[in-house]
């Protein structure tokens, strides 16, 4: 029994493990997402701007404003799809975390079961003793 436990909480510590994991890539993507979106808002920045350059800069700015976009729409799907990973392995981890409590619920009651049997059986003996 006491090797099940043991297995179980390496199972729990290795799917706590892939959970962080899994936040810390979701975080990534939040930041690569944060980071576009001040691009994007940079450029269009500049564009409003009624500057005697802007007007040289305004198709290649387009051309990066739609750039841009693109990756954002791409990002938002990888961000999506990175939502559904953490869902599953936070779900993983819950699982492990009740498979490790119902075998220490397991273990604990084999425990106090044994316990209660020496203290009957030292109960008994005591009478016994008692009665001779």
């Amino acid at each position: 029994m006491n090797e099940r436990l043991a297995r179980a909480r390496r199972i729990l510590a290795v799917q706590t493990g892939f959970c962080h994991l899994e936040e810390w890539k979701l975080s990534a993507l939040e930041r690569e997402e944060e980071a576009l979106q001040k691009r994007q808002s940079d450029l269009v920045q500049f564009l409003d701007q009624e500057g005697a350059f802007s007007g040289l800069f305004a198709a290649s700015m387009l051309r990066r404003l739609r750039g841009i976009a693109e990756a954002r729409a791409h990002l938002s799907k990888e961000k999506e799809a990175q939502i559904g990973r953490l869902l599953q392995a936070r779900r993983r981890m819950r699982q492990g975390e009740h498979a490790l409590d119902t075998l220490e619920g397991e273990v604990r009651k084999r425990l106090e079961r044994g316990q209660l049997s020496e203290a009957i059986e030292a109960a008994l003996l005591g009478q016994a003793n008692v009665g001779e």
